[in-house]
């Protein structure tokens, strides 16, 4: 954060100002809403949670270099402070006012399943050729959206910003703050569904974003997403389609999973049969590479550089990352789940080597049909894994060899069930935390 004041948050946010005037011409160099992450000249933002109450750290921040702190109850803090009436929308104006300043191209990214991935292969592609700031992890919420903009600084060319949503109008109310200049959209899935209600409903919900676009804006859609595929953007937005088919604006021609990784053969946006390769495994990094390329070529980027950013790309943590240990291939997704991203990793476990092994566990918000998507996940499960093992409560209709209620008792069981030479997936929603069983896997020694 550089060249904005405490005065322009205040004038931002709308808020009543208590302290020296003096103060207000500070430059801040950061806003933290946790007092761990506070430097000098921050403005700490004091959010009542339902575990802690940020303004119960006012004190720890001033003592870390706050210099100021937004604040929406009273306060005996001799920290100078702006009084709001919400501190977290207060936060997205400040954002929203600190957004005008960049003068460089901001990428939206959304979609049901892969956002995080697209958004970093989008970030590794670019960035053969500028600097880029991304969102870090999944930090994508009405929280992370506004921190993750308000690090852009001077040397930042281009800001891939990631938006996840589970209610209609959280879009609206993240891309009037993050105002992009394009936007990609990866896919309508069977995800957040208590809220959307169907995936016609996603797309709704995803698309708010269209309405808060920058003049001149573009948008990249999967053009295999049947519902994405024949979207049509508002006003005067152009329109790229990614995918398989002919008429899409960059096409795959064709692609493998091998023993060295992911390769694929694109054309479209000037380019000619361009091979690409991953050092990762896993079809699902198609649907990251395509909008990557296409983005890449509006912005200038030659076929060396894209080649290289591809080659670069490394994925985050648990979201189908390949463990190798002396007794198993582990293919970590357990960031998150829903019935698509099942699909497709299972897809790629039937292409591993090996007995295949898929520990699948709940995927969470999916409604009231949650029971069906389950089993029919199940059912999916058994034509491409050998052995089927299903963990949680909702995860027990898919009929496997064998259910446990918790990780746990899984964990325990893990020695009695695997071979030596096991290819496994390890997939369920975050909040079941199979995390843990990817790391006892990892210790684990099978003879």
């Amino acid at each position: 954060m550089e060249n904005f004041t405490l005065r322009q948050a205040l004038q931002a946010c709308g808020g009543v100002y208590k302290g020296p005037d003096a103060v207000l011409e500070t430059s801040l160099q950061d806003i933290a809403t946790d007092s761990r992450n506070v430097s000098g000249n921050s403005l700490f933002v004091a959010i009542p949670g339902e575990r802690v109450n940020g303004h119960d750290f006012i004190s720890a921040a001033a003592q870390k270099g706050a210099i100021a702190a937004l604040v929406q109850e009273d306060t005996d803090s001799t920290l100078p402070c702006i009084r709001v009436p919400d501190t977290i929308a207060a936060l997205g104006d400040i954002a929203r006012a600190y957004r005008r300043q960049f003068t460089g191209i901001l990428i939206g990214v959304t979609g049901s399943v892969g956002k995080t991935t697209c958004k970093d292969m989008l970030a590794s592609v670019l960035g053969q050729k500028y600097t880029v700031l991304k969102t870090a992890g999944n930090f994508n919420n009405h929280l992370g959206v506004p921190l993750t903009l308000l690090q852009i600084n001077s040397s930042h060319q281009v800001a891939v910003i990631e938006m996840g949503i589970n209610h209609f109008g959280e879009m609206s109310y993240l891309a009037s703050i993050a105002q992009p200049n394009l936007a990609v959209f990866t896919n309508a899935a069977d995800a957040h569904l208590e809220n959307l209600g169907d995936r016609a409903g996603v797309v709704r919900a995803k698309t708010e974003m269209c309405g808060f676009l920058r003049p001149g804006a573009s948008i990249f859609l999967n053009g295999d997403d049947e519902y994405f595929r024949y979207y049509q953007p508002p006003f005067n937005i152009k329109r790229y389609r990614y995918g398989s088919t002919a008429d899409c604006d960059v096409r795959v021609l064709s692609w493998d999973n091998t023993a060295n990784g992911f390769c694929c053969t694109v054309e479209g946006l000037g380019l000619s049969a361009l091979e690409l390769h991953s050092r990762y495994r896993g079809t699902h990094l198609l649907y990251s590479i395509l909008p990557a390329v296409a983005v890449a070529r509006q912005m200038g980027l030659n076929e060396e550089q894209i080649r290289d950013g591809v080659a670069a790309f490394a994925p985050p943590s648990g979201r189908g990352n390949i463990l190798s240990t002396t007794s198993l291939q582990i293919m970590d997704s357990t960031y998150n789940a829903n019935p698509t991203s099942m699909q497709a990793a299972l897809d790629d476990l039937a292409g591993m080597t090996g007995r295949r092994v898929a520990i699948l566990g709940d995927m969470y918000e999916l409604g009231s049909n949650a029971e069906q998507l389950h089993r029919q996940v199940g059912e999916y499960a058994r034509g491409k894994a050998d052995v089927l093992l299903s963990v949680g409560d909702l995860a027990a209709v898919m009929q496997a060899d064998a259910h446990f209620d918790t990780p746990q008792q899984l964990i325990a069981a893990l020695p009695s069930l695997l071979r030596k030479g096991d290819s496994v997936l390890v997939k369920s929603s975050h909040s079941l935390h199979l995390e843990t069983v990817v790391q006892a896997l990892q210790a684990l020694e099978l003879h």
